[in-house]
């Protein structure tokens, strides 16, 4: 695959003889696996009819560039991608999401009808490939255990983990014959960093967390004497709170295994918003900041994530797909009154801190916009970050910070002046795919999370049966 611009990817074929040449077959808007049909006359492959349906599995004709849909996800959903032909070209393997963080395996047959399910676990599919027999191996997370490579037995529906993989494994593949199994084995460590933007001189980063997993989504308290965080330090994503610097960090939530995170306090700190996907969808909870039951204000009929308490404590705004597309909403602190407030792709919303402004992202642009919390005309802040860093900014009392992707530094913008100010240089970047950034109203701390190694090892095991 070739990409031609965002969203959009050309399949190409290349030929084998002594002068390779390259040949279009057909563009389409999924950037995930593709897989040859068993008797190479065609290719599946995730795309759309158009912008506003999920993504589906298609059968593309190598020949004429023609396409015939197989799969036909709800609406609302992310779709059906990454499929995978069986061993007789029979039937076809593929991941369905119902958002990014909730996902599951359907196999379907190559001469048409509904898919069946394979897999109930609603988390993250990291690869998928059939056996010989017939049956699948993937690397999937089960509930609060870590994640794993299981042989599925679509035809029973049993799962049978590999204990031959070890923890952690992605991207499983076969030989033909069966008997060599290989995966990708993968060191991700994200953490947590701090810098002084208010002090005097060059700004210096220190680190808040060093646990070797998955640290990010940041808040501040109020005060700027606690924070919340997600972390994968336990084995699963929860919500972990500590002081602002890091230290006495404990776990506050107890999800046992769907992706759980986006922590928001509330402004007399009592209570922290989070959101967590127990059935599917995104939800949002509350939890008491001392710890404590959670309690579920949203249902599971539709996406809603990212909390963010209002400066009066009256209302939570979130993030939602309830309406086909993002949007922002709020909601009373029990979960009643829920009402629109931003659409065309709003995300990511936040009040200022004398509470006039609303201030949010867009799915899939660039930079910041803000618009009046009593309603009316929105009005774009600052063209960065980029649409990757959607959650790298943050708001204190008097400025907004942001990364600057091409110049590497996070950045200040004075929001009554305008007035740009780096901050400090950027010598690893920040996440990009979660919230990742707050500050203090005063501007004594702020909080971003990075990604600071990443390695990839490919282990291959023999006489696998």
């Amino acid at each position: 695959m070739r990409q031609q611009e965002r969203g959009r990817f050309t399949i190409m074929v290349v030929s084998t003889g002594a002068r390779p040449e390259e040949r279009r077959v057909a563009e389409v808007a999924g950037r995930g696996a593709i897989d040859w049909t068993a008797d190479g006359k065609g290719i599946l492959a995730g795309d759309r009819d158009d912008a506003s349906s999920p993504l589906a599995i298609f059968h593309i004709d190598v020949q004429d560039g023609r396409k015939r849909q197989l799969t036909t996800p709800p609406r609302g959903t992310h779709g059906d991608t990454n499929p995978r032909v069986s061993p007789d070209g029979q039937r076809f393997v593929f991941s369905r999401a119902v958002e990014s963080s909730a996902q599951d395996l359907y196999v379907g047959s190559m001469s048409g009808g509904e898919p069946r399910r394979a897999t109930f676990e609603n988390r993250v599919v990291e690869g998928v490939c059939w056996t010989s027999r017939g049956q699948l191996i993937a690397s999937l997370q089960r509930g609060a255990e870590q994640r794993s490579l299981w042989r599925v037995d679509v035809d029973r529906g049993r799962l049978e983990r590999i204990p031959e993989a070890g923890v952690g494994p992605i991207s499983p593949a076969l030989t033909r014959s069966g008997d060599r199994l290989a995966y990708v084995s993968r060191l991700s460590d994200t953490n947590l960093w701090g810098v002084r933007p208010a002090g005097k001189g060059t700004a210096e980063a220190r680190q808040v967390t060093d646990a070797v997993a998955l640290d990010t989504s940041p808040r501040l308290s109020a005060d700027g004497q606690r924070l919340a965080w997600r972390s994968a330090r336990s084995g699963v994503n929860e919500v972990w709170v500590g002081r602002a610097n890091g230290s006495e960090a404990r776990q506050l939530t107890a999800m046992n295994g769907p992706t759980t995170g986006s922590p928001a306090w509330s402004p007399d700190g009592a209570w922290v918003a989070f959101d967590s996907r127990p059935k599917e969808r995104g939800q949002i909870f509350v939890i008491p900041s001392g710890g404590g039951a959670a309690k579920a204000l949203t249902d599971a009929a539709a996406n809603a994530v990212l909390p963010s308490y209002s400066r009066d404590g009256k209302w939570i705004y979130f993030s939602t797909d309830r309406g086909g597309m993002w949007e922002v909403w709020k909601m009373r602190g029990d979960g009643a009154e829920a009402q629109r407030v931003a659409g065309r792709g709003a995300f990511n919303a936040t009040e200022s801190w004398d509470g006039k402004w609303l201030y949010f992202a867009r799915r899939g642009e660039g930079g910041v916009w803000r618009m009046p919390v009593g309603g009316g005309a929105e009005e774009k802040v600052t063209e960065e970050p980029g649409p990757n860093m959607w959650g790298q900014w943050a708001i204190s009392a008097s400025g907004l910070f942001f990364v600057a992707e091409q110049d590497r530094v996070l950045r200040r913008m004075d929001l009554t002046t305008r007035a740009l100010r780096d901050v400090i240089g950027l010598t690893k970047m920040p996440v990009t795919f979660d919230s990742g950034m707050t500050v203090s109203a005063a501007e004594e701390w702020l909080v971003w999370s990075r990604l600071d190694q990443a390695r990839s090892d490919v282990f291959v095991v023999e006489g696998f049966r």
